[in-house]
This record gives structure tokens, sequence and C-alpha cells, in this order.
């Protein structure tokens, strides 16, 4: 499932903290680009998790208020890509091979 939740991005000395407003996800990377992606991670596998479990989950906020130099976006978090990505199972196989 696709969902897009709000997130707040707190620039510190040595990158960026980011808080999932209506989650409790935490992350916190060196750089902008890397933050968003750790959110949109992070998002991800707190909400694959929350399925697979049948949690519930909430509904995005619409409007955050926040302090400077905060800022506010919105992270794409798309539960089916997740799972293509990381449920790698191992799977054992045996084969003949002809000599």
């Amino acid at each position: 499932m696709l969902y897009a939740y709000p997130a707040i991005f707190t620039p510190t000395k040595g990158g960026y903290a980011v808080e999932a407003a209506d989650l409790p996800v935490y992350t916190c990377a060196s750089t902008l680009l890397e933050a968003i992606s750790m959110a949109e991670d992070a998002i991800s596998m707190w909400l694959v998790h929350s399925e697979d479990n049948n949690h519930p989950i909430p509904t995005p906020s619409e409007t955050l208020s926040h302090e400077a130099p905060q800022f506010i976006s919105f992270i794409k978090a798309d539960t089916n890509e997740w799972r293509r990505i990381n449920d790698n199972q191992m799977v054992k196989k045996n084969m003949t091979i002809p000599a």
C-alpha cells in the first residue's frame, strides 16, 4: 500500500534528525537526501510491521506546527515495494547437473 506521512526535519551539527509526526519513528542522517531516504525506509518498515501484525495504522496529519529551523515534508512509504526489496527469504534448492 502507498502512504504519505509528514515528518519533521531538524537540522543538527552533524546533519538532520527526522521524526515522523504520527508514528513512533525517529531517524537521522548526515545529509538531507540521506535523511529523506532513511525516513522513507523507517516509516515503511514500521508500516509493514503494523500491517503484518494487524495493528492499527494512524491517519496522517494534514497540518502540523513546528519551530524554526525545523521544516516539515511528507514522506512517501510504499509497503509493497519495501517488502519486495527487503523480504529476501533464503530457499535451499537441490539440483542435479549432468556430467
